[in-house]
Parts: C-alpha cells; sequence; structure tokens
C-alpha cells in the first residue's frame, strides 16, 4: 500500500521528471515502466518465467509482485499508455504526470 508519505515522494519524483526530462526522455521513462509492470504481469502469472524485459530489475520485479498481488495490470498499462499518448498531444508534462501518478496510485490501492 502506498502510504501518504510514499505517495507524496511519488509525485514529488514526477515533478522532478516532468520539469527536467524532456518530452522525448518522459516518454522513454513511461515506456520502461509500461515494460516493467509488463514483467511484475508475467512473474504473478508464472512466477518461474526467466525471459524479463529487464533482467537487472528482477528482484524489485518480484518484490511488486509480491507487495501487489491482485493488481490490475490491464489497467496500470492503459493509464501509462495515455500519459503517453497525452505527451504526444502536447499536454503539459507536469499535469500528465501529476494525473498517471493520481491514477497508478489508484489502481494500486484497489484490491480484487
Amino acid at each position: 500500500m502506498l502510504t501518504p508519505n510514499r505517495f507524496h515522494e511519488a509525485i514529488v519524483a514526477c515533478e522532478q521528471y516532468a520539469k527536467s526530462l524532456s518530452r522525448r526522455e518522459l516518454t522513454l521513462f513511461l515506456a520502461a515502466l509500461l515494460l516493467f509492470f509488463q514483467d511484475a504481469c508475467h512473474r504473478r502469472i508464472n512466477p518461474s518465467v526467466a525471459d524479463l524485459n529487464n533482467p537487472d530489475l528482477s528482484d524489485n520485479v518480484n518484490r511488486f509482485a509480491k507487495n501487489f498481488p491482485d493488481t490490475n495490470y490491464f489497467a496500470l498499462s492503459q493509464a501509462i499508455e495515455d500519459a503517453i499518448s497525452s505527451l504526444e498531444r502536447n499536454v503539459a508534462p507536469l499535469l500528465v504526470m501529476a494525473t498517471l501518478t493520481t491514477e497508478l496510485r489508484q489502481q494500486l490501492q484497489r484490491r480484487g
């Protein structure tokens, strides 16, 4: 569960990304996040899956999959894809990241 303090940390980090990265870099960051969730989904389905998009994050993927067992990965992926689409439509990066962070938090707090 994301506590208020952890959520605040996430918001601050997203603000920093939005302020310091170009749209292209921000899009690449979101694509990497999308791949992370894809790996976590694969690990939830099959804990022994070896072909991860980023094997260096295997421990983080395992921890996420364990701590958020009822995650709706489709909804998380859709939120990230919507954020990427918003950046491509020239929506303000800070607004995109604030919206995405809120959506991810809501999805991660849902159970079953």
